[in-house]
C-alpha cells in the first residue's frame, strides 16, 4: 500500500526542493539551479501521474497545473542556455548577442514573478496534501502490469514504435 502519509511526505520534500531552487535561481540566475528546479518539478509531476493513474482520476495532475506553468516558463530560459551552448562555435556574434539579450529579458521576467510563483507553489502544495488518499497494493500492481504490457508491445513492434 502507498499510504496517504507517504504521499504527503513526498510532496512536502519535492515542494521544499522546488522552493529552494527557485530562491537560489532568483538570487543569482544560473543554469544549475534552473535545471534542478525543472528536474524537481518533473519528479513531482511523475509521482502525480502515477497516483492519478492508480486512482483512475486526474485530481493530482489538475492540482499541479500552476507548477506546470512555472516549469514551462523555466523551460524558455533553459532552452536559450542550451541553444547558446550548442551554437557557441557555429553562430555569429550577432546571433549570440541576441540570444544573450533574450535570455536576460526572460530571466528578469522570471525573477520578477518569484513572489507569485512562491504563492502558487504553497497553494498547490496545500491542495495536494488535502487530496491524497491511500492506494491499495492491487491498484499499484495493476498499474505496473499495464505499463509493462505497453512497454513490451512497443519493443516488440520495433524500434520506430518504441
Amino acid at each position: 500500500m502507498f499510504s496517504s502519509k507517504q504521499q504527503q511526505e513526498i510532496f512536502i520534500e519535492r515542494f521544499g526542493n522546488i522552493q529552494l531552487y527557485l530562491k537560489q535561481y532568483c538570487l543569482k540566475p544560473a543554469e544549475d539551479p534552473l535545471h534542478k528546479l525543472r528536474v524537481e518539478i518533473k519528479k513531482l509531476r511523475a509521482i502525480g501521474r502515477f497516483i492519478d493513474d492508480c486512482n483512475n482520476n486526474r485530481v493530482i495532475t489538475n492540482a499541479l497545473k500552476a507548477v506546470t506553468s512555472i516549469f514551462r516558463q523555466a523551460a524558455q530560459i533553459r532552452s536559450i542556455h542550451i541553444h547558446i551552448k550548442l551554437t557557441h562555435k557555429l553562430s555569429g556574434k550577432k546571433f549570440r548577442a541576441e540570444q544573450l539579450k533574450l535570455q536576460q529579458q526572460r530571466e528578469v521576467l522570471f525573477v520578477s514573478k518569484q513572489a507569485r510563483f512562491t504563492r502558487q507553489l504553497k497553494k498547490a502544495e496545500s491542495k495536494l496534501l488535502l487530496k491524497t488518499e491511500s492506494i491499495k497494493r492491487k491498484a499499484i500492481e495493476k498499474w505496473y502490469t499495464q505499463n509493462l504490457k505497453k512497454a513490451y508491445s512497443r519493443v516488440k513492434a520495433g524500434e520506430s514504435k518504441f
